[in-house]
């Protein structure tokens, strides 16, 4: 594959989902919607903005940033997914920087565990420990946050169920559950669930196809209690499992239209509550019709529909006490304040940011990808 600059910056943005065969016969296209449309309205007056405190550059393009559990350091992942950087969150000063695999597109995802610890994909090929010289697992890579050196990679391939080992295959991308307790990514299309507490396989999600076409996963999150796991798919379905399994998917329809009106982000607020969906592949010259779009969990009833952006959504990231939310695309950010629903959002903050990734410490502050540079906004 021979990409250039720019294309290699998508491609690394929006990660490789392969389209998978039929699974089952579940025809989702029928299932009802009770959508409305809500109007927004701009931040009032005494309505406090965020604003730019720090940029942080790095050598090379920003592809993912995260928060440690107490909001001390914030980590980087750059340089098309080859080079960790963390900073100390008062000083703002580099505490460690390391090289891990490189040169293989390695994905976006990046996140600290409780321990302190950080998580990231492993790269797309080989790896260089002869150990692991492919990595046709679920390849994920815990690492040594003050060495910057590999802890294990996960799962090790001896571990995995006769009935899983077939299907797992490298991670496009992760998340971590609130309490660091689980962690659910997405792997041949389709999503995983492992507790971190020994790497085991919980549970895989399978993806229901459309009434015309197999459907394969693009994002995935799980609620802030481990117990459900969202996921948007590449036809712009969104399916909400119970990990457990007592209970029917509750699967809906975010964006209209199939294939190319895909869900490519998807995060639960702080509560539970509340879903936000964001479409990727968007098309120039393309209106916003709501392109980020808030559903109550429980039902899949939209709430809201945010307006105003500027390319596919690519990060979606909701403050520790759920009343905002950051939006990310190709060109811009925008930080929005909701209500108990959020029925009314109202726009607080619009930059010119090509956002890529952001998070919120546990203290409010915003973390946000823009190029070679992670903004800081309070």
């Amino acid at each position: 594959m021979n990409l250039g600059k720019f294309e290699r910056r998508r491609f690394m943005a929006r990660g490789a989902a392969a389209v998978l065969p039929l699974i089952g016969s579940r025809d989702i296209s029928s299932v009802p919607r009770k959508a409305q449309g809500v109007s927004m309205s701009d931040r009032s007056a005494d309505e406090p903005a965020y604003e730019e405190n720090k940029r942080l550059r790095v050598d090379n393009y920003i592809n993912a940033v995260a928060w440690n559990a107490d909001g001390s350091r914030l980590a980087a992942l750059s340089n098309f997914g080859g080079t960790v950087t963390i900073w100390d969150a008062q000083s703002w000063t580099i505490v460690k920087e390391f090289h891990r695999y490189g040169g293989a597109y390695s994905q976006n995802s990046l996140a600290f565990l409780p321990d302190g610890t950080l998580l990231t994909a492993a790269p797309i090929g080989n790896s260089p420990d002869p150990k692991y010289a492919t990595l046709a697992i679920f390849s994920l890579i815990q690492w040594d946050s003050e060495t910057g050196q590999p802890i294990r990679y996960i799962p090790d391939q001896g571990s995995l169920p006769k009935d899983l080992s077939d299907q797992i295959g490298p991670a496009n991308t992760f998340v971590i559950s609130a309490d660091g307790s689980k962690v659910a990514g997405i792997s041949k299309g389709h999503a995983l669930l492992f507790e971190t507490q020994g790497w085991s396989v919980v549970r895989r999600f399978a993806t229901p196809p459309t009434s015309q076409h197999p459907d394969y996963a693009d994002a995935v999150a799980i609620s802030p209690n481990g117990q459900r796991i969202a996921v948007g798919t590449g036809f712009g379905h969104v399916h909400i499992f119970d990990v457990d399994g007592r209970k029917r998917p509750l699967s809906f329809v975010a964006f209209p239209g199939g294939f190319g009106k895909t869900c490519g982000a998807i995060a639960f607020d702080s509560n539970g509550q509340f879903l936000a969906t964001g479409r990727g592949l968007v098309s120039v010259g393309e209106a916003d019709d709501g392109w980020t779009r808030i559903w109550r969990v429980d039902d899949g009833t939209l709430v809201a529909r945010l307006t105003g952006g500027e390319g596919s959504v690519r990060t979606l990231t909701w403050n520790r006490s759920g009343d905002e939310l950051a939006v990310g695309d190709d060109r811009m950010l925008r930080l929005w304040r909701t209500s108990d629903p959020p029925q009314q959002p109202r726009l607080l903050k619009k930059a010119r940011d090509r956002s890529f990734s952001a998070a919120f410490s546990p203290s409010g502050v915003l973390a946000v990808s823009d190029g070679s540079d992670v903004v800081i906004y309070t």
